[in-house]
């Protein structure tokens, strides 16, 4: 079947590419196909892997590329998809301008990599907060070095 024909689901009105929505394309998914089940348990590993690796940041940085490159071939696949559907598909899925693996696939893991770099913001943000109250620290250290021996020490110095 050509990469341009739409769904062939009997229950699938026509539609004009121009009236794409991304509710009208979930709506008409068969989510009982092994497929689709496949590729939601998919995006639930991505996400499970990207919260529990929060803290390995080589893991999150690897699983970030994987990511975005999968989302850059998704029109190869999309491609290859459309000519082959019937092999592990009910339904034609797979139109030319991509919407439904955009939708199903890229989208998701577009979010997922959202997710990962708000993580990386928040990490860089306590590090910034950290670091601020070293420096604090060290400049009051600086200043008041006696003083900043009694009160953090609990020592005092008779000497001095």
């Amino acid at each position: 079947m050509a990469a341009r024909e739409h769904f062939e689901d009997p229950h699938f009105e026509e539609v004009v590419p121009t009236e794409f929505s991304m509710g009208l394309i979930i709506s008409k998914v068969d989510f009982r196909e092994p497929w689709i089940i496949g590729l939601v348990a998919f995006h639930c590993t991505m996400l499970f892997l990207s919260v529990t690796t929060r803290s390995r940041n080589n893991v999150q940085m690897i699983l970030f590329s994987i990511m975005l490159a999968l989302v850059y071939f998704s029109a190869t696949v999309n491609e290859w998809a459309a000519l082959n559907w019937n092999k592990f598909s009910k339904y034609q899925y797979f139109d030319s301008n991509g919407f439904f693996i955009s939708t199903v696939f890229s989208v998701p893991l577009l979010l997922n990599c959202l997710f990962m770099i708000g993580q990386w913001l928040y990490q860089a943000r306590d590090l910034m907060v950290d670091l601020r109250k070293v420096q604090l620290k060290k400049r009051r250290r600086d200043q008041h070095p006696i003083n900043y021996r009694e009160q953090y020490d609990g020592k005092a110095s008779k000497d001095a």
